[in-house]
């Protein structure tokens, strides 16, 4: 493996007969449910008392100056602010459940997934904002990754919240790598900058807790649910000032013979036997 610079050049996807055996998503963990359920009930207690914010903003701004006999300007500017900041909280939440149920409450669907043609075509798609950001992105990539079972939308969605969160935390420009290789059961990935890094006391993988001004603290939280549901592993070190690496770890798919109704490892020989395909656990 060598690293190189990318140059926006495609990565060709494995070729080949095969028949996928594909197993269904694993069942979901406590934690994951936990936060399933509690953005949902979120999502419902918080936006009632928004609209009734909003109504009530409203109604006061309309009524105080009849009762007053004059209308004070200072006032209606307060009241303005006021109904611009609850129309700001009401697209967030509309935004928040639009992602739940777009990434949560669907079957996932999986086959097939070629994760360095994946990485390849997103960083391709995204060059120009790299390129304005002062951003360099290199790749170490080793050739003839295997596949792994996944649903491409959803393992899109993770790389493209780490590479945002990336290019966020290098205001100033600076190196974007993404490194991947294979075990014998599993594919690690790497994907480091060199930002600003995470502060020590936070834990980023939780719900609502997030270093922005601005954020909501949740992109993390899918992204390790949505690499749980691919039986998956997620990990993050940082050193404030210098960067931080992500290392994620998906089963890869084994290669299997099926010879007179039993499954027997590949091997290279001249056997008519039918090509199949399985996920195996992740390395831990």
């Amino acid at each position: 493996m060598t690293e190189s610079h990318y140059n926006g050049g495609p990565l060709q996807p494995a070729t080949g007969n095969a028949t996928t055996e594909l197993r269904e998503p694993p069942v979901m963990t406590v934690s994951t449910a936990a936060l399933r359920i509690g953005l949902a009930h979120f999502i419902h207690e918080i936006n009632n008392p928004l609209q009734l914010i909003y109504s009530t903003a409203n109604m006061m701004d309309t009524l105080m100056p009849k009762a007053n006999g004059s209308g004070d300007p200072f006032v209606g500017k307060m009241f303005q602010g006021l109904r611009n900041g609850v129309d700001q909280l009401i697209a967030l939440i509309s935004s928040l459940r639009s992602q739940l149920e777009s990434l949560w409450m669907i079957n996932p669907s999986f086959d097939a997934v070629n994760l360095s043609a994946l990485i390849d075509e997103i960083l391709h798609s995204h060059a120009a904002t790299f390129d304005t950001c002062c951003i360099r992105v290199h790749m170490d990539i080793a050739a003839h990754l295997p596949a792994i079972h996944g649903d491409k939308q959803l393992l899109r969605h993770v790389f493209l919240n780490l590479f945002k969160n990336a290019v966020e935390a290098m205001p100033k420009g600076g190196v974007l790598s993404v490194t991947a290789g294979a075990r014998e059961r599993s594919l690690w990935l790497e994907l480091s900058d060199t930002g600003i890094g995470i502060p020590p006391d936070l834990d980023v993988f939780q719900p609502f807790v997030t270093s922005k001004p601005k954020g909501m603290g949740l992109g993390l939280a899918i992204t390790r649910h949505i690499i749980e549901t691919h039986r998956g592993t997620i990990s993050y070190r940082s050193q404030p000032g210098t960067g931080t690496a992500f290392s994620l770890s998906f089963p890869r798919m084994i290669e299997t013979k099926t010879i007179s109704g039993r499954r027997e490892p590949a091997e290279d020989d001249d056997s008519d036997g039918v090509l199949e395909l399985r996920g195996d656990a992740a390395d831990r």
